[in-house]
This record gives structure tokens, C-alpha cells and sequence, in this order.
């Protein structure tokens, strides 16, 4: 399984806008405003607490729906746009650079994942 700071590492590359991490889909990154998966597996509601958990991202995994809102957070030092949604038992949490860290923050909020919508990443 994918650990936070590794996911946070591959926002220092070129072109990387954004990673996603989301219940039913495998993990993604967006460049450019389109969305590539990094892994082949999709991920359950589990997989997706247990790669926040002990992390300063845990505690903003809701226990009811959201759409979620951009929330300014440091990890190692370094500040991270996230937006963390809720849809049932589907989570969605996209990451970014801050743009106080000269990188571009995450578009804004997307709606929370539907229980119906496709398992595949989203265009």
C-alpha cells in the first residue's frame, strides 16, 4: 500500500496538479487537469483510512457526508491543500501543494463521490 509521504513526493513533480486517493478507484494523480492512475487496484474505505491514519490527515476523515472543503495542512513541515469528501462508505481525499509552497492548490471542492458513480477514476 502506498504511504502518505510518498504520494505527497510525487506533487514535487512536474506537472502534477493534484493526487487522489478514493474509495472504488485506484489511486490518481491529475496533470493538467486529467486524471492518470499511479496504482491498478482499487481501493476500499479501509485502505483509504489506513493510508491517512497517524498522519495530520487522519483527523480530518469525516464520520459523516461532506462535500468537503479545502483545508490548509502541514505535513513535515510543508503545507498541503486537502479536501477530504464523504459520500455513505465513499471517500474521496485530493491533495496538493499549497500555493504559499509555489506549486498550484487543487481546483476548487468537487461533489462528494456518488454511491452510484463509476468505480473508475473520474475524467
Amino acid at each position: 500500500m502506498a504511504d502518505l509521504r510518498q504520494l505527497l513526493g510525487i506533487l514535487g513533480r512536474e506537472g502534477v496538479d493534484e493526487v487522489r486517493i478514493e474509495t472504488g478507484a485506484p489511486i490518481s494523480i491529475s496533470e493538467g487537469g486529467r486524471l492518470r492512475p499511479l496504482t491498478r487496484r482499487t481501493l476500499t474505505a479501509e485502505q483509504v483510512r489506513e493510508i491517512v491514519r497517524d498522519t495530520p490527515l487522519g483527523p480530518l476523515v469525516p464520520s459523516s457526508d461532506t462535500d468537503g472543503m479545502p483545508e490548509l495542512v502541514m505535513v513535515d513541515g510543508e503545507p498541503y491543500i486537502v479536501i477530504v469528501a464523504r459520500s455513505r462508505d465513499r471517500l474521496q481525499i485530493r491533495l496538493g501543494r499549497s500555493p504559499t509552497a509555489g506549486a498550484p492548490a487543487p481546483a476548487a471542492a468537487a461533489p462528494a463521490p456518488s454511491p452510484s458513480a463509476s468505480s473508475g477514476p473520474r475524467p
